[in-house]
Parts: C-alpha cells; structure tokens; sequence
C-alpha cells in the first residue's frame, strides 16, 4: 500500500498551538518553581532536562529544536496517491463527524456498559443501540431542516416530556388518541415550522 502526505502552514496556527509560545512555556516555568520533581508532563516532557544535580530545568535546545515546527500542520495518507492536497485536508477535517457519532453512541445512547455475556444478546444490544442512533440522527436532520436544531440530549427530555391520552366514546367502542405536545417541539403541520 503506498503512502504519501501533505502538509500545510499556517501562521495562525503557530500562534494559536503552538507548544513553545510563550504563555505555555512560561506556565511549565511555574510548574518547575512549585515542584522540582513534576514527574512526566504531558506533552512538555520532551522539553526537561534533567541534570545530575537533580533540579529538573528547560533544555533551550529541545525547545528550539521543537519551534521550526510550529504552524506545520502534516497528514499522512495511505493508498490514496489519487487525492489532491485540499481533498486530503478537507476529509481530516470531517472526521470531527465520525468522532462527534462515536461520542453520541458512547454517552448519548449508553452502548456500554454491556450487562449481557451470550454472543447473542451483545449483538442484539448493539444493533439496537445502532438502530436508535440511526433513527436519532433521523430525527436531528428533520429538526435541522425545520430549523429547530436540537442536541441528543435535548431531543430525548423533549421526548420523554410527550404525553399521550386515549379518549373512549361513550356511545360507541371507539378510541381516540389525544397527544399532548411539548412547547419547544415544532409541530411539523404549523405554518411558522414549514
């Protein structure tokens, strides 16, 4: 499988995430005053030295090893040598979608924990916990182009806050449904929705 890359720079971004600005650095600075031993930084580790005196310090050399990079923003794909540069940026940035669903599955919909130990029942949970986000982003895309954009969260208070009456004729045996609708939910059949 071939693999190519592109990369793209951006001095707003140097500004902006930049792990050797300035304000970040100078936070490390405070951290090191407070703690002489701050154990394993996350992400800023790269940049201590740690002498045989024993005081952990900032190596400058690591650091303005690390600055050349800043603002180089680099992707590397494999299998798609047919792709331009902007397609290959414009996908990374959809995968804010993917992630954004798998969040939804996760917290939204609980698909785990999974309390079922035959491999019956886990598959079953899971397709209808598939189902119920396939019928939620349904749902969120009606909404959206009714122009009431609603969160999952949102959409499922809205929900569980519907009411439904049965009304029985007392002459004849027929039912009749009587549904109560919340007050943020559009109705679909008003004039101010369509």
């Amino acid at each position: 499988m071939s693999r190519s890359g592109t990369a793209k720079y951006g001095p707003d971004c140097r500004r902006k995430s930049s792990p050797t600005s300035a304000t970040r650095l100078e936070k490390l600075h405070k951290k090191l005053k407070r703690s002489r031993k701050p154990g394993k930084q996350r992400g800023y580790g790269r940049f201590l030295a740690f002498p045989d005196s024993g005081d952990v310090t900032l190596d400058d050399a690591k650091i303005k090893a690390a600055a050349q990079w800043d603002g180089l923003h680099a992707i590397v794909v494999h299998g798609a040598d047919e792709l331009e540069a902007q397609d290959v940026i414009a996908r990374y940035h959809q995968l804010w979608e993917i992630e954004a669903c798998f969040r939804t599955n996760k917290h939204d919909l609980k698909i785990r924990p999974i309390y079922h130990w035959s491999p019956r029942r886990v598959r079953a949970h899971i397709a209808i916990c598939y189902m119920a986000f396939c019928c939620l982003q349904h749902l969120r895309k009606h909404l959206d182009l009714l122009g009431h954009p609603m969160s999952p969260a949102r959409i499922r208070n809205e929900l569980n806050a519907l009411q439904l009456s049965i009304l029985r004729h007392k002459g004849t045996p027929d039912r009749y449904a009587c549904q109560a609708m919340p007050r943020s939910m559009p109705d679909a059949s008003s004039p101010a929705s369509a």
